[in-house]
């Protein structure tokens, strides 16, 4: 069974730790670019520098991340989304789920 939740900001190193396991193709089909594993521990501490601005969905099964959404604040009214399903879940709706989740989530707290 898939299950989702938001990450406290205790467990953000852990996306970077998720992220960096992640194959070169799907790093650069998230980033824009290949981002190599010093730019995702650099992001992450911007990230957990500004924790109040940044939030996270995972999706998990068995206990392991099979997805994200990064949820960052752009200003009191607007967020942006990225979001990350690893290569063996994709087909089966996860992103799907996790935006609609992610939707609500953020028009909950005004956005």
């Amino acid at each position: 069974m898939i299950t989702t939740r938001m990450l406290n900001t205790d467990e953000y190193p852990e996306y970077a730790t998720w992220v960096k396991k992640l194959d070169t193709d799907t790093r650069a089909l998230y980033f824009g670019v290949p981002y190599g594993d010093a730019q995702i521990d650099n992001l992450v501490n911007k990230i957990i520098e500004n924790s109040d601005q940044h939030h996270f969905l995972v999706a998990e099964y068995k206990g392991a991340w099979i997805g994200t959404i990064h949820i960052a604040r752009v200003n009191d009214r607007e967020v942006e989304f990225g979001f990350i399903v690893d290569e063996e879940h994709r087909g089966n709706g996860i992103a799907d789920r996790m935006m609609t989740e992610a939707l609500l989530w953020t028009r909950n707290r005004g956005f």
